[in-house]
């Protein structure tokens, strides 16, 4: 008895791929249940699926070995899915991390005045504007408040 696609990756349900445009049974790899964060139903399989991305609109190969390394070893639910192709994967965390980065000093360049913090900040305002993410006005404030104390 097949329960969940335990023994065909054909017979996965259906939701652990939802969205996808395409299924390549043939990469199907065994998974590790005991290495799953699930609550009813395990990924028995990873094969290659196809999406598009949300972001840029192409599409993508998601691969079995980097479901593999999501759900075994970072610990992602098994519902989840990739969204996004590897590139706008990498562009988001590059964002996320400037932004954590511009966070964590903004504070020492105002108070501390801190003429290194001051270009960092600049720089990081610059940086996420031309990666296109929406900047918040206090932040593009913050740099160009920062570029009239340093390039008097």
């Amino acid at each position: 008895m097949d329960t969940f696609g335990n023994t065909d990756p054909r017979k996965m349900p259906g939701h652990l791929f939802h969205g996808s445009i395409g299924k390549d049974y043939s990469s199907a790899e065994r998974a590790d249940t005991s290495k799953q964060n699930y609550t009813v139903c395990p990924r028995y399989w990873y094969i290659d699926v196809s999406f598009e991305c949300q972001d840029c609109k192409k599409s993508f190969v998601w691969l079995a070995k980097e479901q593999k390394l999501w759900f075994e070893e970072y610990g992602h639910y098994v519902d989840s899915q990739a969204n996004a192709c590897r590139n706008c994967r990498h562009l988001r965390r590059r964002r996320k991390n400037l932004r954590k980065e511009y966070d964590q000093i903004v504070g020492a360049a105002r108070d501390e005045n801190s003429q290194e913090a001051k270009i960092r900040v600049i720089s990081i305002v610059d940086t996420l504007e031309c990666l296109g993410m929406a900047v918040a006005e206090s932040m593009r404030d913050s740099r160009d408040l920062f570029r009239k104390q340093i390039y008097k």
